[in-house]
């Protein structure tokens, strides 16, 4: 069994390889490089045994799957946590969802095949997207293939027997206490933690098609992020 102190998770697009290195300093951790399928997990491990609430899949005839359906529909969550131990905690980062698809297309100019395989580590409809697309090709499909707006709801509404604490990325840097408290670290250790970068993956300076795209298909999510507390404590 795979023993984790912390599970360091998100949807993409927040720097969460750079704090997977820092923290591994310091802790067990899952893999830096998502061997075992946990930094992108669409619901946090082991919640589903105790877990009350539905927890969100889309249903291709609209709506959502939840409950016991979910059980049946989707073994890809269970195989990836099958031999880990119950973490001690949780930081899942959240972040500006136009600026997230940004860099996940911006990465593809170093590997062409990024969008799809980062869709498939989401478990989203990564089948839908064609391998050849730019940004533009994505937004003209009108549709949230990756399901980012479901991730964030599975991981600040689902129930386990551990903490999570739920981090804008963008204010992440103004709430470094709250974070050194929750992971248990020596003040000794924030000295290396990530600076802050300065995005190159920013919304705002797209074309106003681009800038309209990402709206029409991430809109309501991305005022659900911009309206959510910089820290959120799920115990």
């Amino acid at each position: 069994m795979t023993s984790i102190d912390t599970i360091i998770a998100s949807y993409g697009g927040v720097s969460t390889t750079s704090i997977l290195i820092f923290l591994s300093e310091y802790q067990k951790v899952n893999d830096i490089y998502n061997k075992d399928n946990i930094k992108h997990i669409r619901i946090p491990p082991m919640c589903y045994i105790n877990a009350k609430k539905p927890l969100l899949f889309s249903n291709p005839k609209g709506g959502y799957y939840g409950g016991k359906i979910l059980r049946k529909l989707h073994i890809k969550p269970f195989t990836a946590t099958a031999k880990l131990k119950l973490p001690k905690r949780a930081v899942y980062i959240f972040g500006d969802p136009y600026n997230a698809v940004l860099s996940f297309f911006k990465r593809k100019k170093i590997r062409g095949c990024f969008p799809m395989g980062h869709c498939n580590c989401l478990e989203g409809d990564y089948q839908d997207i064609d391998i050849e697309w730019d940004i533009r090709d994505f937004l003209m499909n009108g549709k949230d293939l990756f399901r980012l707006q479901e991730h964030f709801i599975n991981w600040t509404t689902a129930e386990r027997s551990y903490p999570i604490l739920a981090v804008k990325y963008e204010t992440m840097w103004n709430h470094l206490s709250e974070l050194q408290e929750f992971l248990h670290l020596p003040d000794s250790a924030m000295k290396s933690f990530p600076k802050k970068r300065e995005r190159s993956s920013d919304w705002r300076k797209q074309p106003q098609d681009i800038q309209d795209g990402l709206e029409r298909i991430y809109g309501k999510f991305w005022k659900m992020v911009d309206e959510s507390p910089s820290i959120i404590r799920i115990c």
